[in-house]
């Protein structure tokens, strides 16, 4: 029976938590794939939060191209095509490469595909599936602007400024500081602003920053619209979040 590896990816964390059918969809998908065509799964690939656009970037992914070296490797099973990867960059089409050169056969659910004869194909569903990511990337930013200039935050809780918290009460956006984090956050300000730029929390002591010739990073990553509001004690207000 021929042996393959199985390659199930999602882009967000939304998209891989256990209540979707992200995930285990595709892998359903993959075992009615590997029956159809006789084939041993021998090894999964899960790429959880992984663009499309950058799984050359994963360095599993990568073992995977050097695994289907392998002569017992004869195939890669995917649900679609654009699980394998939606290039945002021409040099992507390395991958198809790799397949050709290792003569790796890639599984879907449309078929096996050959890139020695299936390239054009091959390279038309790509180019289909980086331009789908392209509009839902679109999509997606105009949905987050309504929503930035109504006051609400877009991002994941990384994406927060230190010190600053956000919820939603009653289907409306709440903004407020985080504490004893605000404390720090404010002395911080309070030294940057008489001068001083080099300093960090002290071992054992309750926030109050003390003169470092390193500096922290934590500090040197704050936000700094975070920061001036605390070091106002000024109302809460919406701080413009990063893009995403």
């Amino acid at each position: 029976m021929p042996k393959a590896i199985s390659i199930v990816r999602v882009s967000t964390t939304g998209q891989a938590a256990e209540d979707r059918a992200g995930l285990e969809s595709q892998r359903v998908a993959i075992a009615r794939i590997a029956t159809d065509h006789g084939l041993e799964i021998v090894r999964e690939l899960q790429l959880a939060r992984v663009s499309g656009a950058r799984v050359m970037d994963d360095p599993r992914f990568l073992d995977m191209l050097l695994a289907i070296e392998s002569a017992e490797i004869a195939g890669v099973v995917v649900a679609d095509l654009d699980r394998l990867m939606r290039p945002e960059d021409p040099g992507y089409y390395a991958i198809f490469g790799r397949f050709r050169d290792t003569a790796t056969i890639l599984y879907t659910s449309e078929g096996p595909k050959d890139f020695r004869r299936d390239r054009l194909l091959m390279m038309l569903q790509s180019e289909i599936a980086a331009y789908e990511r392209e509009r839902i990337r679109e999509r997606t930013m105009r949905g987050k602007e309504v929503h930035r200039r109504a006051g609400r935050f877009v991002a994941g809780p990384e994406g927060l400024p230190f010190a600053v918290d956000y919820r939603t009460e009653n289907g409306r956006p709440v903004w407020s500081y985080k504490w004893p984090e605000a404390a720090t956050a404010r002395a911080v300000y309070e030294r940057a602003l008489a001068g001083e730029h080099n300093f960090s929390p002290s071992p054992g002591s309750s926030g109050s920053p003390a003169p470092s010739s390193a500096g922290s990073s934590r500090t040197r990553s704050m936000r700094a619209c975070a920061g001036s509001r605390i070091a106002t004690q000024g109302t809460v207000r919406t701080c413009a979040p990063r893009r995403t």
